[in-house]
Parts: C-alpha cells; sequence; structure tokens
C-alpha cells in the first residue's frame, strides 16, 4: 500500500533577504499520530535544513507554550496537534518574525497563558451571542414575528455587508484577488482564531472542502437561555459578509449546533443569478440563499 502524502504549507520570511512573507509548500509521508512538529522536524532534516522554528527535545509536552503556531486557522501548540491532512503553518501574528517559524516572544510578565487568553475570547464571545439574543428577542415581542423577522434578517444582512466589505478592502489593499482563499486574510474583522470555538477542522466530503467548526460560545449561550432558534438568525451573518466580499460565492451552513448538531459544518459555494440580485435587492428575502 502507498503510503499517504500530505502537503505542508508554511508561512517563510527572512528578514535579512526577503521584502515579505510567502508560501512555500512542502509534501511529506503522514506517519500514525504525527503532530505538527514531527512535520517541520521531516522537513527541515529530509527536505530544506533552510526552515527555521523553535524545535524542543526537552518539553514536548504541552507545557512551556513556546511553539505556539498558527495552523489552519488556529493558535495551537505545535507538539501537541496532530495532523491528518494537509496544513497550514504561520507564525502568530503581532510578534516580531526572526526567521521563518521562529519569532521573539514578549518578556514573561508581559505574557499571558494561551488557555487564559482563549478564556476571555470566549466570555466576549457569550456576552456578543447574549447581545444578539437580547435584540433579537425584543424586536419579536415587539414587532411580532413576521415583521420581527423581516427587521432581523435586515440588521444581520446589513452586519455582514459591512464585515464583507471592510474584508474585501483589505484583501485588495495586499494586491490579492477576492478568491474564497484569500478571505482570512482581511484579519481585522475575521473569526477569533481561538477562544471562540473549540476546535475547527477541515474536512473533503464528496471531493468538497468543508471546514468544521466545535464547542462555539454563542451556541452555548443561546441554548442556556432556551434561545437557539433566534440566536440561530445570527449565523446568517456568514452568508452575508461572503455575498459582500465576492457576491459570487456564499458561506452555507451544512450543519449547526442551534439546529442541534453536534458541531457546524461550513462549505463555500457558488451563487446564482437570482441569488445575487435578491441579495443586493433592499427588501427581498434572502435567508434562503444558506444552503
Amino acid at each position: 500500500m502507498n503510503q499517504k502524502m500530505i502537503k505542508a504549507k508554511i508561512l517563510r520570511f527572512n528578514p535579512a533577504i526577503d521584502e515579505k512573507p510567502y508560501y512555500q509548500t512542502y509534501e511529506i509521508p503522514m506517519e500514525s499520530e504525527m503532530s505538527v512538529m514531527d512535520v517541520l522536524d521531516y522537513i527541515h532534516h529530509n527536505i530544506d535544513s533552510t526552515l527555521s522554528y523553535y524545535s524542543h527535545t526537552a518539553c514536548r509536552r504541552g507545557v512551556c507554550g513556546r511553539c505556539t503556531l498558527i495552523i489552519n486557522g488556529r493558535a495551537s501548540l505545535a507538539c501537541q496537534t496532530i495532523v491528518h491532512n494537509d496544513v497550514t503553518i504561520e507564525p502568530p501574528p503581532n510578534f516580531k518574525v526572526i526567521r521563518d517559524l521562529a519569532y521573539k516572544t514578549f518578556e514573561k510578565a508581559k505574557m499571558i497563558p494561551l488557555k487564559e487568553a482563549e478564556k476571555e475570547v470566549e466570555i466576549t464571545s457569550r456576552r456578543l451571542g447574549l447581545l444578539h439574543l437580547s435584540y433579537a428577542k425584543t424586536i419579536m415581542e415587539e414587532l411580532g414575528e413576521e415583521k420581527g423577522l423581516e427587521i432581523i434578517a435586515k440588521a444581520i444582512k446589513n452586519y455582514g455587508i459591512m464585515i464583507g466589505e471592510k474584508t474585501k478592502d483589505e484583501v485588495q489593499s495586499k494586491g490579492l484577488n477576492l478568491s474564497p482563499e484569500n478571505f482570512d486574510k482581511g484579519e481585522s474583522l475575521r473569526v477569533p482564531k481561538f477562544g471562540m470555538h473549540s476546535k475547527i477542522e477541515t474536512i473533503e466530503v464528496n471531493g468538497e472542502l468543508r471546514t468544521r467548526a466545535y464547542g462555539c460560545a454563542l451556541a452555548k449561550v443561546w441554548k442556556e437561555f432556551g434561545g437557539e432558534k433566534l440566536g440561530r438568525l445570527y449565523c446568517y451573518v456568514d452568508v452575508a459578509k461572503y455575498m459582500a466580499y465576492n457576491p459570487n460565492y456564499k458561506l452555507v451552513h451544512i450543519k449547526t449546533i442551534p439546529d442541534g448538531n453536534d458541531y457546524c459544518e461550513f462549505a463555500v459555494k457558488k451563487t446564482t443569478k437570482k441569488e445575487r440580485m435578491d441579495f443586493l435587492a433592499k427588501n427581498k428575502p434572502w435567508l434562503y440563499i444558506d444552503k
């Protein structure tokens, strides 16, 4: 049986010679229980010895936190993160890159543990979820279900448009095209990389790439307050932000936690002419696009 090969896409940058960071992709054989640190070690020892990263043989137990990297869009420990498919690896934002994945950390007194930072983001996310639930509930009570749903849908669409247009500006300012792959390159209004979900993974279903998000902090607080149905309306922002970014694409929900599933599952799909026209219209129903 042929050994499975995976691709490791790594953001590289040598300040001494490079004008800007760039991605380099390596193809490597996947081993059972292979961690991201194992991937980096394999590349360094067998393919490209110029790759720089923090290799720590003394720890490797998830204790020191020194190997924190952005792995598939989420802050994770390289020594503890197991690789199942292709992986994208980047240094954490807001740190000075020494070279490639090696970066300068702040002094200990100025740092907080990753778990503590995740908790703070989770608290903020819960407050945001409760704020949405409060507004939605009040609007429904004051205006009735039909008119209330219409107003909430308009608000969510406007919210998504603000995110999508800002993201579009940021991506274009970097000289990138408005492809789905570049959506997360707009950073100021993106979903937090840690704290809002307990786990995020990319899978392939019938040739289609999908993202699964577990442990959504918003969904948890909606369930606590018995507001899953009203809370679910917030999720339509994902459709709106993508269509405002590039009307030819939409981010749809295959599954959601508020609908009773164990996780949220997303897929990027192309829009139809009718969907684009209804989304751009002022008073046309548009929630049906999330399919």
